[in-house]
Formats: C-alpha cells, sequence, structure tokens
C-alpha cells in the first residue's frame, strides 16, 4: 500500500512540474510577444519593410537582440510576401524549417538563419 502513495505522490509531483514548465514556457511566450507589439508600436500588421527598418532602427540603437529578432521577421515576412513561406506567427522556428523542406536551398539558408537566432 505505502508504495502505491509513493508512486502516486512521485507521478503528481512530476505531472505538477511538467504544467508548471508548460505554462511557464506559454507566459514567456506571451510576454516576449506582447513585448514585440509594444516595440512595433502599433496594432497594425508588419510587413518585411517595416520590420527591416525597424531592425536597422534598434541596432543604431545597440539593441542588438531585438534587432535580430525583427531582421528574422523580415526575412520570415520576405519569404511570406514572395510566396515562398506562410508567416505565422504561431510556428516556432523548427516548424518553419519543416515547412520549406521540399525546397533544400531556402531550408538550408533559413536553418543557418535559425542557428543564430
Amino acid at each position: 500500500m505505502e508504495i502505491n502513495y509513493e508512486v502516486a505522490t512521485a507521478s503528481g509531483l512530476i505531472l505538477a512540474a511538467v504544467l508548471i514548465y508548460i505554462l511557464h514556457g506559454l507566459r514567456s511566450g506571451v510576454v516576449a510577444e506582447a513585448q514585440m507589439n509594444a516595440e512595433a508600436g502599433a496594432a497594425e500588421p508588419l510587413d518585411a519593410e517595416s520590420a527591416m527598418k525597424r531592425a536597422q532602427m534598434l541596432s543604431g540603437a545597440g539593441d542588438y537582440r531585438a534587432a535580430v529578432r525583427y531582421l528574422y521577421l523580415a526575412a520570415l515576412l520576405h519569404l511570406d510576401e514572395h510566396g515562398l513561406l506562410r508567416y505565422d506567427r504561431s510556428l516556432i522556428n523548427c516548424e518553419y524549417l519543416r515547412r520549406v523542406a521540399d525546397r533544400p536551398d531556402l531550408a538550408a539558408t533559413l536553418r543557418d538563419v535559425v542557428n543564430l537566432t
């Protein structure tokens, strides 16, 4: 009987830890998205050109981390605007790589960019 309680307790603790980890990840993603939207300064959607300008502005101000994020966003938006990849802000980097797997040149270039971000 004691072993069952110990197993149940350990399982419950593991489950709680996994749920906390997932919720923390979701919260971090929402916070990061809100920060990007706040940094953009407008509710209107970005296009590749405006994301590139934002990256240049942030780089000039010394905020290289945010500049790289906007540079990557500009690349994704550029691919979307040219019909090579559909931009979906809910996707993660590896999902974009899977979507271009049938285009080896594009996949290799995007993989290099993803490895830098």
